[in-house]
């Protein structure tokens, strides 16, 4: 698997609506996207380690219990994302040095890390996927036009995360960064 970056803007209310959702559309929706990639995932693990589909219907029932499974849990919620908001483009971030994420979706530039604001704990993930969150209250005119001056991206990239910050301040939605 190579490495990238995928932006997601997103309600983050709406997301957290998810966990322990009745809704059998929405379940199942949510199930569909993390079947995309959950083969993948799987084939990293021993056998008897829960599956990404179990990891999914776990949270969907609120709770998230195997401490150990941080990235199984974010990969998931990855599924979560999908179903609730879009994905923006990530043309020039693809295999995106570590050293450029990291300076740009860092705390002091706003993001928090691995932050959905859960009714329940969720482990963090000890390696991949790395998430940033920006949440659209901490988004002004003022922060993008900072953000632009301020930032150490070659241009490209940072027309490209701009753009991605930009889009969520309009559309009043939080923004979503996977490194993996």
């Amino acid at each position: 698997m190579s490495y990238g970056v995928m932006a997601y803007i997103v309600d983050l209310q709406e997301v957290n609506k998810c966990f322990s959702s009745a809704n059998e559309f929405q379940k199942n929706t949510i199930k569909t996207f993390c079947e995309q990639y959950s083969q993948d995932i799987d084939s990293w693990d021993a056998e008897d380690t829960p599956t990404l589909l179990a990891i999914a219907e776990e949270l969907l029932n609120g709770k998230a219990t195997h401490s150990n499974l941080g990235y199984k849990y974010w990969y998931a919620i990855k599924g979560f994302i999908k179903a609730s908001g879009g994905i923006s483009p990530s043309n020039k971030h693809w295999g995106s040095e570590k050293d450029a994420f990291f300076d740009f979706f860092h705390a002091p530039n706003g993001f928090e890390y691995f932050s959905i604001n859960t009714s329940f704990p969720i482990p963090i993930a000890d390696d991949f996927p790395f998430v940033s969150v920006l949440k659209n209250e901490k988004i002004t005119e003022k922060f993008i036009a900072e953000i632009k001056e301020n930032a150490y991206l070659d241009k490209d990239l940072l027309e490209e995360a701009t753009g991605w910050i930009t889009q969520a301040y309009l559309l009043k939605q939080d923004l979503v960064v996977y490194y993996h």
